[in-house]
């Protein structure tokens, strides 16, 4: 039979005999004794396989036949979409009319897909609200017009469509609009349905273990992004929401193993050199952290986050030359932040540099008049000179932003 002789060819090209199937294919269609029912079957053959060329020819040839065919008419839509030809397609789609029922509602489908394509998201949502006026209890068009205002980011919409849409098939999108929204409770709620039906979607694994991390299940974060992984390797931006989970529960060995995954696969996130430094640094291993740290700098030299740490680590180990040339870094970035001027000023008291110390705190609270952590510091520096008047008037400020201090308290009563 014909039917197996095409079915045959096929399974030469899925076999990688991609020449010998195709020219088996060829000499069938000029065979005589093929009906046209074939012919179609074949095309969807060909659609599958990515041979597009082929199967638009085929069914531009029946549609010269059987003019007016819907099934043929969406079929070769579909495909000039695929093939980037979207004024063909759009054409054929609006020769659909509505008297041909769920035809024109996959048609109305089919067209503002097109339109969303084309960046016409308000033609998009005109053609299927006017299919809606007239088919309203069209559960399938709540969810197009959901997709309409999920592509525009207008996700309280986008809600609304899908749950007057077909819910179950848009439980990862309700998930996703949740999400972006802040509600992460109702968002795993959906994360949680959608995975019911849907367990190896990548995209769905990542919004579900981002989700849990957002409200703190650590360890379904873990099993999620861990599922991820093994699914997909290469999905790098897992690897650091999943060592933080991991470094959070206090499995720094587990979470610097997948680190050292990540950076296998990506050699040029500096998050991932950040990670593995922060938590090498939390187990006290000054140096290695040390190495780690100055490749993330090396990938983004402009990062406070790594700089931030660095500074820190410097300070633990008392390398007094590294803390000022990374304080100098972080002020050349971000010269507003007061806390770095903080830190100035304690690398200057270290080092015995009062007056260096006593500027780097004013410059602070030039910045931020209201931290009690340079009011205090300050304070604490002027009396160690002799000039408690002045330090009782900054810890007196001090106790006013924040009254529940023991230790400046108790400081003022003494005095």
């Amino acid at each position: 039979m014909l039917e197996n002789q095409v079915e045959g060819a096929f399974r030469q090209i899925e076999a990688g005999l991609v020449d010998e199937g195709l020219s088996t294919l060829a000499k069938l269609l000029h065979d005589p004794r093929m009906d046209d029912e074939l012919r179609f079957e074949t095309a969807q053959f060909y659609y599958q396989f990515g041979f597009l060329t082929e199967a638009i020819e085929i069914l531009e040839k029946l549609l010269q036949a059987y003019q007016g065919e819907p099934e043929i008419i969406l079929q070769l839509a579909e495909l000039y979409m695929e093939n980037d030809d979207n004024d063909k397609s759009l054409e054929l789609l609006e020769s659909i009319t509505i008297d041909q029922g769920d035809d024109y509602l996959r048609a109305i489908l089919l067209t503002s897909e097109l339109y969303m394509m084309d960046g016409l998201f308000e033609v998009a949502e005109s053609k299927v609200k006017k299919a809606l006026a007239l088919f309203p209890e069209e559960q399938v068009l709540y969810t197009a017009l959901g997709e309409i205002f999920y592509h525009q980011e207008k996700y309280s919409l986008a809600v609304l469509n899908y749950e007057k849409g077909s819910v179950i098939s848009t439980y990862a999108r309700l998930a996703d609009c949740y999400a972006h929204l802040g509600e992460f409770e109702r968002a795993l709620d959906y994360y949680k349905k959608a995975t019911l039906t849907d367990k190896g979607s990548a995209e769905l694994l990542f919004g579900y273990g981002f989700v849990a991390y957002q409200l703190g299940e650590l360890e379904l974060a873990s099993k999620k992004f861990t599922e991820l992984l093994e699914l997909d390797p290469f999905y790098t931006s897992a690897y650091s929401l999943l060592s933080e989970a991991l470094g959070q529960q206090g499995k720094r060995v587990e979470a610097i193993h997948y680190l050292d995954q990540g950076i296998k696969y990506d050699q040029t996130n500096p998050a991932l050199f950040y990670l593995k430094g922060l938590l090498l640094r939390q187990q006290s291993e000054h140096q290695e952290s040390q190495r780690w740290l100055q490749q993330a700098l090396e990938l983004d030299e402009s990062n406070t986050l790594v700089l931030d740490e660095l500074l820190a680590l410097y300070m633990d180990v008392e390398d007094w030359d590294k803390a000022q040339e990374t304080i100098d870094k972080l002020l050349d970035v971000v010269p507003e932040r007061s806390d770095i001027y903080l830190q100035k000023g304690r690398l200057n008291e270290h080092l015995e540099r009062w007056e260096d110390a006593e500027q780097a705190y004013r410059q602070a609270l030039e910045l931020n008049p209201d931290s009690t952590d340079v009011l205090n510091q300050l304070g604490y520096l002027l009396r160690d000179e002799g000039r408690l008047n002045e330090a009782l008037e900054y810890w007196q400020k001090s106790i006013l932003i924040e009254p529940d201090q023991d230790e400046i308290a108790q400081l003022l009563q003494q005095e």
